[in-house]
């Protein structure tokens, strides 16, 4: 009989969203009985740490990890990309030091090293240079990156392919199922349906998150239901008033259904707190450009 997974709990609540419940649960498998082997206390730790970047708790991440005092490769990686979305340290600096911690050999032999260097390649944009990290991969979590950098470089084909792979590999965990949605939304409206589907399913299982709920709303979107995808954008600010993702969907929903008044506000609040780095806010920045270039090229064919 396989031995019990010490964190199934912990891993189900950081891929669900659940940031505030996994740091919860951290704390309480160090106060648990059942000791952690070394291994399950490094992960326990590379999971904490996760929880804390997705808060936007940047400065806490590492901070307190073990008893010796020491950072795994993995914490120090999350940390570099701390630094890269809180704007603290420039992006080649960054990487920079991801380069350098993966210069060592068993850096880059470790899964967890592979996957979090990878995540700090994607806040990049470095696609090419986080899939040389994560194709080769066997876990879910290096297939989950893997769909997820084939569908910012709309390769739905290879995505398919990879959470194909997850499905063998564990189709009833609620990371398949997350990258399972991802695929259908970027597969358009006729399975649109299915990604609702399994989305409720996650929802009641295991309890509603940001996360869920924007990816509820995006189904909805997806589904040309701009009405219920406004109320689940807005339940989710209600649950979290700075969620920058629920603001894009509400942006993508006022627009669709003509409420334009609120659409400056909230771009305005989008750009405040995302910041000029976020890929919305680059994006927005190049259509306004390219219209206000536009612009001034008929306004000088009237003048003349």
């Amino acid at each position: 009989m396989s031995e019990p997974d010490q964190l199934y709990t912990l891993r189900n609540q950081v891929w669900l969203g659940h940031y505030s419940l996994a740091l919860d649960e951290g704390k309480n498998l160090l106060r648990s009985k059942s000791s952690l082997s070394a291994a399950l206390r490094t992960e326990r730790d590379e999971f904490v740490a996760r929880s804390l970047l997705a808060l936007g708790r940047y400065g806490e991440i590492g901070v307190g990890v073990n008893a010796s005092g020491t950072v795994d490769v993995g914490v120090k990686l999350l940390q570099l990309q701390g630094s890269l979305q809180s704007g603290s340290v420039p992006p080649p600096s960054v990487l920079s030091s991801v380069q350098s911690l993966m210069s060592d050999p068993a850096a880059s032999r470790a899964p967890s090293a592979q996957l979090y260097a990878a995540h700090v390649r994607l806040c990049a944009n470095d696609h090419e240079g986080a899939l040389r990290l994560v194709s080769a991969g066997t876990t879910l979590e290096h297939m989950h990156v893997t769909a997820q950098i084939h569908l910012r470089t709309d390769r739905l084909d290879l995505a398919e392919e990879t959470v194909a792979l997850m499905r063998n590999t564990d189709e009833d965990s609620s990371l398949t199922h997350i990258s399972s949605v991802h695929v259908a939304l970027a597969a358009g409206s006729s399975r649109s349906t299915d990604a609702t589907y399994t989305l409720a399913a996650l929802s009641e299982q295991y309890g509603p998150s940001p996360l869920l709920m924007n990816l509820q709303a995006a189904a909805l979107v997806v589904s040309g239901r701009y009405d219920d995808a406004e109320a689940k954008c807005r339940e989710c600010l209600g649950e979290d008033p700075g969620d920058v993702d629920a603001m894009i969907n509400l942006v993508t929903c006022l627009v669709n259904l003509g409420k334009y008044g609120e659409v400056d506000v909230m771009v305005a609040s989008i750009k405040r707190l995302a910041g000029p780095d976020h890929s919305f806010v680059k994006s927005l920045e190049r259509v306004e450009g390219a219209f206000d270039r536009v612009s001034s090229t008929f306004a000088a064919g009237i003048a003349a």
